[in-house]
């Protein structure tokens, strides 16, 4: 199946789906009487679809020819400042102009243009000339730093344009500005980046448009406090106090941090912006020589309890950078060899966030099975590499020390999209390849003994095959030196040549700090505690590398050359005494633990079968069917008071409950009340004195007698055991769901979120081809589907061969699979007796989802990505094309997803139904993309790399640490425009189809049942691991996590309320009546004893296990002491050498 038989094939399942849920809201039972998720084709559309103005898409296409998404921005704001269509107040005009372009550089699936920035207004400096504040909101964040920067720059270009002023900023000002961020890093989130103080005056100092946002926190400035600034009129005007989280965001996270981009795209506009040079930071590419230190890593700050560390950047036995492409790698996701994350305690499963030390921050763990696994040493004394995860299973118990942790396999795209500079390779086979093949050799061997490798090595001048080289550079050139030492002193069995060499024994003086070297340089061994044996392929490796041979004789007595003694490093030395070259093995790279996977339904707290308000009647579990019960059994009103809309019918001109009149058949409208004068209507302002109309009103409604109205209507005999509601409705009208869905959800077992759907949330993992077993999908069910080939054209046949994925289809968790086989069969349910229409799935088990389509969102957008299901995984994830997770404008760095069943999305979705807040419309599916270009995705997806080999040029000139843009490698963006784009995609390094059976499931830490079990775990891996530093490690994680939740908790304790076990109702203080008064239930704290103390002991513990620091340990004793003057006693955990007092001990 080509690609536009695919599109067809896709938009004639949505048209049919769509038809379906036409006819049931037609039927008037819904908000609306038509589908509200509008289908947009391309990014126009979706702009136009966000922002709500018909006709703009058509402006978009005619401006966008030959444009970058970043000159369309900024045309589209020329357009709307100079197209009398958009003549409006000059303030509402540059709103709308900075939205529209916003909206363009976000791709129009985000709501940050909509809910981020909140809009412009016209303000006067103190010298008379007016200037635009431009105000944002929290929401901000989802456009990222470079269009959250750019967006400032739209209203910059536009109110030019319109003849505004630049904004001058006072001394106060700019004072309020650098305290209100300093507080928001520290008090409320921490950034991304936080620029030193004079970037921010610098910033704030230049910028022409004032950044201004609403106050998001309760916390408030503290000395820069009521500062007045004036408006439009020239009228005084107090900014707020609170923290603006929006204006932190844009001004750090964008314009500071994002300043080089950022300056480029305002040269390109016209706008001089060359203050931004102030504060451009040196390039990456030249601090390469300045290496960080462990301290400064970014990755090894915040540690969480429970989420190991498992390497140090540069530190021996960290991971190995390996460049390459899997089939599951890309746009941040790094492969590791399915031993390396069991034997990391399983704390790496598929799908697992790693914080990493470079690329980014971040990525989610895949397994790939044809990359090298980790360096151990049993405790019989054997140390060897651990080829797979089956291996690593069998050999656990006997695991003493874990001495390297293998490959971490990373896509020179990652480096590119995040501008890191390469760096160097590590010595693979693949390298060695390329070298041999340079050298002429035309077919490169298996290279299995040493004998061959040498053969190979001296015959064609390329350096000793990386299976017999190791991580000679984590040795000194001193120790170096004492190793050659050893082994010229070594027991070689009598050998005299050196293919008679069998093993060599180390013993003696010289045997501890041998064991040590051995040990660091992940050199296979045999330690038998008072002798150590070098065996095999092995010892002749290391009697070469260490010049001990001279035309196949053994020179163990003769003197080490002058020129070798004299090395800068072990390499050198080394190279000055081998007769062949020997490369630099590993280049390493840092990472700990991050978010564990998620594979789950989306759950509100507590989680509704159905939006339906229900108050305190329905106790803490807000469930309706014991708020029927109870009113059930009184004898005269069974009526609760809530908060619902007033739906007025049309024909019979009474007030019913419902959108629907079942007495006269049609549809009931909302009539709304002015909040001012009291006047009823159904538009959104009063028609008399321009007041805001509100829809809801506190009202009677007798449940009993609307639940068994419903349960009729829908042939219900008998209601569920729980069916549970909401507290209270949070949209603009207080529109309820009709009791039937409800009735229908909960026989189902099936919950919905805000806006009447019902979700699955997975982690993101990319994914370009698959195994039809793996999938559990049999070939004849693809052939249908359009899969008739495998990825090398062969004609698919058998259930192992690899297929290239089509770019819109998802393979689905398992859990999830189940979960939508529920939501199907209450679809099929509710369309047979809620709408009175045909059954759409008919689905009884997993297999028959297959082909059936899902609606794929991302928490920060507002636009849907229409996808088709072709298989299922164990593996906690949902599996999706690069191409599909872009669209959701998403990389895999740990973030998760939601899929929703396409009917229901289409049936019961409603932006009605949802919040009023700022971001209330974030998660929802607005619009719809319905065919996938990956010219219209996010950017990212177009630096991924799409070769089976990088070449050897690209291995070369990683020494001289490049910047990306200096390589050449075939990536997506080269293929653009292309229907080439869509398939041929490769990649350099196989997963094989029992990759992701042999990867663990499931994150230990989701898997451990309490915050305990994790930490004893996470230590007893660092205990084994060698990749680390132990103390800092602890040190860390005491200063980090510990020392503030003990601080924050104890300090909470202070300042709690109380909580009622039943209804859930809170207290400031304790009532006089001493329960609830509003259900008489018992009041509880809401902060415990064993909540503050709860790592304590852990602290205690670790401290005196890891030897930490006196400082660390009086710091522990000190919040001990403080916890027992609030609680007495608290254990009998002493602190070693325990020497200090209190001070208040003397007062």
């Amino acid at each position: 199946m080509d690609i536009h038989e695919y599109f067809s094939e896709l938009n004639k399942n949505f048209e049919k789906a769509f038809s379906v849920a036409t006819e049931a809201k037609k039927k008037g039972y819904d908000p609306e009487p038509f589908v509200e998720i509008l289908p947009a084709p391309d990014l126009a559309t979706r702009v136009e679809g966000i922002i709500g103005i018909k006709g703009l898409a058509e402006l978009i296409k005619k401006n966008s020819e030959g444009k970058s998404r970043q000159e369309l921005a900024f045309t589209m704001v020329k357009e709307v400042c100079t197209n009398e269509r958009f003549n409006d107040d000059i303030d509402k005009r540059l709103s709308l102009a900075t939205k529209v372009g916003l909206a363009v550089l976000t791709e129009g699936i985000l709501v940050a243009p909509t809910e981020g920035l909140q809009g412009i207004e016209l303000h006067r400096n103190q010298d008379g000339t007016d200037y635009a504040a431009i105000i944002y909101a929290g929401p901000i964040r989802g456009a990222g730093g470079t269009a959250a920067a750019l967006s400032v720059a739209l209203a910059d270009y536009g109110r030019k344009i319109l003849g505004i002023g630049a904004y001058k900023a006072t001394k106060a000002e700019m004072d309020r500005y650098v305290e209100e961020i300093q507080i928001y890093n520290s008090r409320v989130a921490r950034l991304q980046y936080l620029p030193p103080e004079q970037d921010i005056r610098t910033i704030f100092e230049n910028c022409p448009i004032c950044l201004d946002g609403l106050a998001s926190e309760q916390i408030e400035i503290g000395i820069h406090r009521n500062i007045n600034r004036l408006d439009a009129a020239g009228k005084p005007q107090m900014i707020s106090n609170k923290i603006r989280s929006g204006i932190c965001l844009v001004s750090c996270e964008g314009i500071a941090q994002k300043a080089k981009s950022v300056l480029k795209y305002t040269k390109g506009a016209g706008l001089d912006w060359s203050w931004l040079n102030q504060i451009i930071k040196v390039e990456k590419s030249q601090q390469t020589e300045q290496k960080e230190t462990k301290k400064d890593v970014v990755f090894l700050q915040e540690l969480v309890a429970g989420r190991p560390i498992f390497a140090y950047p540069e530190h021996s036995g960290a991971f190995r950078l390996r460049y390459g492409r899997s089939r599951f790698t890309g746009i941040a996701s790094k492969g590791f060899n399915p031993a390396t994350m069991y034997l990391m305690d399983e704390f790496i499963a598929t799908g697992t966030q790693l914080k990493v030390e470079k690329p980014g921050k971040g990525c989610v763990a895949v397994p790939v099975d044809t990359i090298e696994g980790p360096f151990v040493k049993l405790d019989t004394g054997e140390a060897f590499r651990i080829k797979d995860a089956d291996e690593a299973r069998r050999l656990e118990p006997h695991i003493k020390k874990i001495l390297s942790v293998g490959d971490i396999l990373v896509t020179y795209g990652d480096f590119k999209k995040t501008n890191t500079p390469l760096s160097p390779t590590s010595y693979v086979e693949e390298y060695w390849a390329l070298q041999l093949k340079k050298a002429g050799c035309d077919v490169i061997p298996k290279v299995s003994d040493f004998a061959e490798a040498l053969e190979i090595s001296e015959k064609y001048g390329v350096p000793m095959h990386p299976k017999f080289i190791y991580d000679y550079s984590d040795i000194s050139t001193e120790d170096m030196l004492f190793l050659v030492e050893t082994f010229k002193e070594a027991d070689l069995g009598g050998a005299k040549m050196l293919d008679e060499i069998h093993s060599v024994t180390i013993s003696g003086d010289r045997l501890a700090k041998a064991r040590e070297l051995l040990e660091r340089a992940c050199i296979p061994h045999m330690d038998r505690n008072e002798s150590i044996d070098v065996e095999g392929e092995t010892a002749k490796s290391l009697i070469a590398s260490f010049g001990l041979v001279r035309n196949g004789n053994i020179i163990q007595n003769e003197e080490l050359p002058e020129d070798a003694l004299r090395a800068q490093s072990s390499l050198e030395m080394l190279n000055k005494l081998a007769k062949f070259k020997i490369m630099k093995r590993s280049t390493k790279i840092g990472g700990r633990m991050g978010r564990p996977e998620k594979a789950r339904e989306r759950l509100m707290k507590p989680a509704p079968h159905i939006l339906f308000p229900i108050g305190e009647y329905g106790g803490k579990e807000r469930s309706i069917t014991k708020a029927y019960v109870l009113q059930g059994k009184k004898f005269n009103s069974q009526s609760i008071n809530v908060e619902l809309a007033r739906h007025l019918c049309t024909k019979g001109g009474e007030y019913i409950n419902s959108f629907y009149c079942e007495e006269h058949k049609c549809r009931a409208e909302i009539m709304r009340k002015c909040k001012l004068c009291g006047n009823f209507g159904t538009g959104l302002k009063c028609e008399k004195c321009g007041g805001q109309m509100e829809g809801g009103e506190m009202k009677q409604i007798n449940i009993v007698s609307e639940v068994n109205r419903a349960m009729k209507n829908i042939g219900m005999t008998s209601l569920p055991k729980l069916m549970k509601g909401v507290k209270g409705l949070s949209n603009a009208d207080k529109l309820a769901e009709p009791l039937e869905k409800g009735l229908l959800r909960s026989t189902h077992n099936i919950f919905i979120f805000k806006d009447g759907t019902s979700r699955f949330d997975a982690t993101d993992v990319p994914i370009t081809h698959f195994y039809p077993d793996e999938i559990s999908v049999d070939v004849e069910t693809l052939k249908k589907l359009g899969y008739d080939k495998d990825y090398m054209g062969n004609p698919l046949e058998r259930g192992d061969q690899l297929v290239e994925l089509m770019h819109q289809d998802v393979i689905l968790n398992r859990r999830g699979a189940d979960y939508f086989i529920n939501v199907t069969q209450f679809m099929d349910e509710m369309l047979v007796r809620f709408y009175g229409l045909e059954k759409f799935y008919n689905v009884s088990e997993q297999k028959d989802l297959i082909g059936h389509y899902v609606i794929t969102l991302s928490p920060h957008t507002s636009a849907g990505v229409l996808g088709r299901i072709i298989g299922f995984t164990d593996a906690s994830v949902g599996f999706a094309h690069p191409y599909l997770v872009s669209a959701r404008r998403r990389n895999c760095d740990g973030d998760e997803d939601t899929t929703m069943m396409l009917l229901d999305a289409l049936v019961n979705f409603s932006k009605h139904y949802m919040p009023t807040t700022v971001g209330g419309t974030m998660d929802a599916p607005l619009i719809l993309t319905v065919n996938v270009k990956p010219e219209e995705v996010d950017d990212e997806v177009h630096a991924m790399e799409v070769v089976e080999s990088y070449g050897i040029d690209f291995y070369d000139k990683t020494y001289s640490y490049p910047a990306p843009g200096e390589v050449k490698v075939e990536v997506v963006g080269d293929r653009l425009q292309k229907d080439s784009i869509y398939s041929g995609i490769k990649f350099t390094h196989l997963s094989g189809i029992d990759a992701v059976a042999q990867a663990p499931k499931r994150s230990s830490y989701t898997t451990l049942k309490t915050m305990n079990d994790k930490i004893e775990m996470q230590f007893s891996l660092m205990d084994k691991l060698y990749s680390i530093d132990k103390r800092d490690t602890a040190r860390r994680l005491i200063l980090s996590h510990f020392i503030p939740d003990l601080m924050g908790n104890l300090h909470s304790y202070s300042r709690q309320g109380f909580r009622c076990v039943q209804c859930n109702a809170k207290y400031r203080r304790i009532p006089i009546k001493g329960v609830c008064t509003r259900c008489g239930g018992k009041l509880l704290l809401t902060i415990s004893k064993g909540g503050i103390e709860k790592y304590l002991y852990t602290a205690i513990n670790l401290a005196d296990r890891y030897e930490l620091e006196p400082y660390i340990k009086q710091r522990i004793l000190l919040l001990k002491e403080e916890i027992e003057a609030v609680f007495g006693l608290v254990g009998t955990v002493p602190i070693k050498d325990d020497k200090q007092f209190n001070l208040l001990k003397f007062m």
